[in-house]
């Protein structure tokens, strides 16, 4: 026997050998390929409108979609900016950070990493972690939080407010407070 021979035979052997040690369920390979990406962009900005008016505007340096039919998720590995409008171009709010993700589903957003919110009045909240449920209207976290106002800094854990950031109260609020009488 020469070496071709043998070297063919080898190859049909080690072929015959892989596709029946191969064993993939339909549902498992669709459950995989349906969790991957579906979309990608660069460098896009999102608005929002209602009766044609700007309500909400988007912008991510990087945005992703994962196609899962029960849970759809966008996430934005490079974190977002987001600025919400009662009378456009005012702001009313706006939210940074530098990751976030949004559950359509289930009309939740998360934002981490250094989440900064100012509301119109400047009133500012530093946390490592905010929910959004746009279905409330509500923004929280039981994470640390930082309220700056223009005369105090306000520590605490945990707070849960309005969108618009306007009204707010702290959990757990830590440090000194000013009470006046």
């Amino acid at each position: 026997m020469n070496l071709f021979k043998i070297l063919n035979k080898s190859i049909i052997v080690l072929t015959i050998v892989l596709l029946f040690s191969c064993e993939n369920k339909i549902e498992e390979i669709n459950a995989i390929i349906d969790t991957q990406p579906k979309s990608y962009a660069k460098n896009i900005t999102i608005y929002r409108t209602d009766s044609a008016k700007i309500i909400v505007k988007i912008f991510a340096k990087e945005l992703t979609n994962i196609n899962d039919e029960k849970n759809p998720l966008t996430e934005f590995p490079k974190g977002i900016d987001v600025t919400t409008y009662k009378n456009y171009p005012k702001p009313e709010s706006s939210i940074k950070c530098n990751y976030a993700k949004n559950y359509d589903n289930e009309k939740i957003w998360i934002a981490q990493n250094d989440v900064v919110v100012i509301n119109s009045d400047g009133v500012k909240l530093n946390t490592e972690e905010l929910f959004w449920n746009t279905e409330t209207k509500k923004i929280y976290t039981d994470k640390n939080v930082k309220i700056t106002t223009k005369t105090e800094i306000i520590l605490g854990e945990g707070m849960i407010a309005d969108e618009d950031f306007k009204n707010y109260e702290i959990k757990k609020p830590k440090g000194s407070f000013y009470i006046e009488e």
